[in-house]
């Protein structure tokens, strides 16, 4: 809101010194200041008694005809044509330019989209995760020691009995039944509460 303000009186000011003073003292110093300068005003027409710089009288025939000289004007346009193709180079040279490089950039795109053909050409493998928890050999080796001493249906009866005394959950039964029916090893957690 500050900043606004701020902004607003700022603008206020610069509207203010564009307006002429009371009683036209500013009109007079800068008429006073361009005569200390020298200055020709800006247009020479505007000068009093002066003529026209084109224009010239001749006497054809006995009549008095004004002929308006051209060499002023044909120089000037001669000077707008040399700017006119100067600013004809430069554009040429721009073109030319950004030509060369939307022409590069095309070769880029094409070469980009070969490696790309080629890579998709070549056919990776995906690759599988696959977390591995390695058992403590201890237990496992224990585990598969009892399996094969013991019969299945001994390590079923020991996991009902330990039900019975509060050792184990029916979960825990069933996890041993699960594992004894598929023929792998009964999971340790289980086979140390027996």
């Amino acid at each position: 809101m500050l900043a606004q303000l701020n902004a607003e009186q700022e603008e206020q000011s610069t509207l203010a010194k564009s307006l002429p003073a009371e009683g036209g003292e500013d009109d007079q110093a800068i008429q006073a200041a361009a005569a200390d300068a020298g200055a020709e005003p800006a247009n020479p027409e505007d000068a009093a008694g002066a003529e026209p710089a084109l224009a010239k009288s001749m006497t054809v025939g006995g009549e008095e005809v004004e002929v308006v000289d051209a060499e002023p004007l044909i120089k000037s346009l001669a000077d707008l044509t040399g700017r006119v193709d100067e600013h004809d180079s430069v554009l040429a040279k721009g073109l030319t330019g950004a030509l060369d490089l939307i022409k590069t950039q095309g070769e880029m795109i094409k070469s980009l989209s070969s490696r790309v053909e080629k890579l998709s050409g070549e056919g990776r493998g995906r690759k599988t995760v696959l977390a591995i928890t390695e058992r403590p050999a201890a237990l496992e080796q224990l585990a598969k020691s009892e399996q094969q001493q013991v019969h299945p249906g001994e390590i079923l009866a020991k996991a009902l009995n330990a039900q019975a005394a509060g050792k184990l959950s029916g979960q825990d039964v069933a996890r041993c039944e699960a594992a004894l029916n598929a023929g792998s090893t009964v999971p340790a957690d289980i086979l140390s509460r027996l």
